[in-house]
């Protein structure tokens, strides 16, 4: 297979998804550059998609900061795609990483007259509507959270403002946008980076967590997220579109019975007692992790997919395989770590 003309671009190469986008991409055997915050990362990034049996020669890294308007220009020069994924989810930074992230990339985007933008939002950027929605009731590509919602947290109004402000760049500069909005982001991890659900999975397998809270959310497999990201590039159909994207909901204790009956004497560590929702209120006077997690308590509205299911011919996998497979790759490299084996095997199936 010859190498593609097109250069895509991924902002924040270092990040869970970007990484498994990325490695699909070189898969595919396009050319790709992506921005790292720190140019120390660039060894680690290349022998992780290495190992995973990706063309590095195929992948260039570039330093760049989504708060330095002056380093996007060049950053961007020659690309074709671009896949914008970066931005934090937690600090003091958040809102405005986010909004001018999003207007640097988008905007050296437009100079470098790149032909598709896919933005990474969030399914939170739609989940809490000014409309009143039923319990159980779906939103969908139409409805956009209230951002002046009491008890809104920071990384849900980051996204949402970040995507407006996206929208509104792309019909100034007259750029061809998609915006993707997933659910919480799980399945096997790729390198040794953590964060999200690989930590919390991996606390639950070491007994870290004694009691689970009593919150169910929507979530989509990194892997089918990937690849959705690299069909949303080149699908005529995508141009101008938001797809919201999730594969199913599980609770915190319905992912550790998944644990327990898949993963055997792997996960005997792995607790499946649910605390009382006053006990995580009562938490949240005084932990800031418990103040995060609580607008999630209680009953919440469902993402819609049949449109990304209808347009882009999306069909994800279960969310048990994915909760077992990062289970699985979790256990694999503690276990090689130790010099013991049998845990690190996947499934045979396409990659994140």
């Amino acid at each position: 297979m010859t190498t593609t003309n097109d250069l895509i671009f991924v902002t924040g190469g270092t990040g869970f998804l970007a990484r498994h986008t990325i490695l699909r991409l070189l898969a595919k055997n396009y050319r790709v550059r992506t921005s790292l915050r720190s140019p120390a990362r660039n060894a680690q990034l290349r022998s992780v998609l290495a190992a995973a049996g990706a063309n590095v020669g195929n992948l260039e890294t570039i330093q760049a900061d989504l708060m330095d308007a002056a380093c996007w220009p060049e950053a961007l020069a020659g690309v074709s795609h671009v896949l914008h994924m970066a931005s934090p989810m937690q600090g003091s930074d958040v809102l405005a990483a986010a909004l001018d992230g999003t207007r640097h990339v988008l905007k050296a985007s437009a100079a470098a007259g790149a032909r598709r933008i896919v933005l990474t939002s969030s399914g939170l950027a739609a989940l809490h509507p000014a409309r009143k929605v039923d319990v159980g009731g779906r939103v969908d590509d139409a409805d956009w959270t209230d951002t002046d919602r009491a008890r809104l947290d920071d990384y849900a109004r980051a996204k949402t403002l970040a995507e407006q402000e996206a929208w509104r760049l792309a019909n100034e500069y007259n750029l061809h946008l998609t915006s993707l909005l997933p659910g919480a982001i799980v399945g096997p991890a790729l390198g040794p980076e953590r964060g999200g659900w690989l930590d919390l999975v991996a606390g639950m397998l070491a007994g870290k967590m004694r009691t689970l809270p009593p919150i169910r959310l929507q979530m989509v497999d990194v892997r089918d997220l990937a690849e959705l990201h690299v069909n949303a590039l080149f699908a005529p159909e995508a141009a101008g579109q938001r797809y919201l994207v999730a594969s199913g909901s599980l609770s915190f204790r319905e992912v550790a019975e998944i644990l327990r009956q898949d993963m055997g004497a792997a996960a005997f560590k792995v607790s499946t007692k649910e605390m009382p929702a006053w006990s995580l209120r009562l938490a949240a006077l005084v932990s800031p992790q418990a103040r995060r997690v609580l607008p999630l308590l209680g009953p919440s509205s469902l993402l819609d997919t049949a449109k990304v299911e209808r347009e882009l011919g999306w069909a994800p996998r279960t969310m048990r395989e994915s909760i077992t497979d990062m289970a699985r790759s979790l256990l694999g490299q503690t276990m090689s770590s130790t010099g013991r084996a049998g845990f690190g095997k996947r499934k045979a199936r396409s990659e994140e």
